[in-house]
């Protein structure tokens, strides 16, 4: 049985999209065209196929697809792409320093998208780069010192537990268990509190 936690819909690959749309829509000034760009990493790639055909139902014209290997260092070829179809908006579906470096060989071009933005994008290295100003990406919150203030000083009911945020880089309790194969399923077996009902931690192994 999962229960996620991270606030990822069962269907990121229409919901991202959908938003972004939202948001543009918002301004009084939506693209009328798209270009995306997706690294094949399997988390990001189908986010990005989706997101490819919430653009089109919603009237957006694709003027460039363009799928990359993951691990790609080399982004110059890609951002010649870019520039030559010139969308009104750059979705890049890539994850850690992917867009920073495809924003880096834009600009070597001179090139700036109208708008851009990255699916899991390395936050830190990102928001230092200029070439990344007034760039997007998806996220659950952001800093909020008033938030932050809350969370160190309060512990929080969660699904796994009551949870805290006032230790070292605001990690908390280590709220993990022991899970033993019994039969045909996972079970919790230790802490003994915590044990699935009639079960105990095996050893050794018969």
């Amino acid at each position: 049985m999962h229960f996620p936690v991270q606030g990822m819909p069962f269907d990121p690959e229409r919901t991202y999209m959908n938003t972004v749309l939202d948001g543009l829509v918002s301004t009084g000034a939506p693209p009328k065209t798209i270009g995306i760009v997706a690294s094949k990493f399997p988390s990001v790639q189908f986010i990005s196929v989706g997101a490819r055909e919430v653009a089109a139902r919603r009237g957006i014209k694709e003027v460039l697809y363009l799928e990359y290997e993951f691990g790609t260092r080399e982004y110059g070829p890609i951002a010649a792409r870019i520039k030559e179809t010139n969308p009104d908006f750059l979705w890049i579906g890539g994850v850690g320093v992917e867009s920073k470096m495809l924003l880096e060989a834009l600009k070597t071009i001179d090139y700036v998208p109208r708008g851009s933005l990255s699916i899991f994008p390395a936050s830190g290295p990102l928001v230092q780069a200029p070439e990344a100003k007034l760039h997007m990406s998806m996220t659950v919150f952001e800093d909020d010192k008033a938030l932050a203030k809350w969370l160190k000083a309060n512990r929080v009911d969660t699904i796994i537990g009551k949870q805290r945020f006032d230790g070292p880089n605001n990690f908390g309790d280590d709220l993990y268990r022991v899970r033993q194969i019994q039969g045909d399923r996972w079970v919790v077996v230790w802490p003994k509190e915590l044990a699935a009902p009639g079960t105990k931690l095996i050893y050794p192994t018969p």
